[in-house]
């Protein structure tokens, strides 16, 4: 097995959000667990595999708190984790737009990152809210993107 160093840069969600997250998931169960007492029959029979399922998802998350995105200036790419799933693992070179957008009434503030797939269409993902992550380390992370490509523009959003 050949070992390589990586030169990673990562930014992980503060565990507070990620509290937040479990405890909208057991609320939503609860609420599942009310259709029992509402009487009709179809609510009473979906109720409680559904709030099982959130329960299990709430479970979930609490096992895998580590959500973050990151920068391997090794390989050149941006790399996101939510809940111990990898979700994006994307070319620098390839990305042509750091953006924001607001959400919940501009409580939020989501970055958004537009990339070249290699058929040319350009598709935008959501990479979580600013809000979310460590400010130090988000800077750091927005400062290694610029570093690698240099065509890249930070929206002032992100940098408050």
């Amino acid at each position: 097995m050949v070992q390589t160093t990586h030169d990673e840069i990562r930014c992980y969600a503060n565990p507070k959000a990620v509290y937040a997250s479990v405890g909208l998931v057991f609320i939503l169960a609860l609420a599942g667990l009310s259709g029992i007492f509402s009487g009709d029959n179809m609510s009473t029979e979906l109720s409680v595999p559904f709030s099982i399922l959130f329960v299990i998802l709430a479970l979930w998350i609490l096992t895998h708190l580590k959500s973050y995105i990151s920068v391997d200036k090794t390989n050149n790419t941006f790399l996101s984790s939510t809940f111990g799933f990898r979700v994006w693992d994307i070319p620098i070179s390839t990305i042509t737009r750091i953006g924001t957008r607001g959400t919940f009434a501009g409580a939020l503030t989501i970055m958004t990152i537009t990339y070249r797939k290699s058929n040319g269409n350009e598709k935008t993902v959501n990479c979580g809210s600013k809000q979310t992550f460590d400010k130090v380390s988000l800077q750091k992370v927005l400062d290694a993107l610029v570093e690698i490509n240099l065509k890249l523009h930070i929206p002032p959003e992100l940098r408050k």
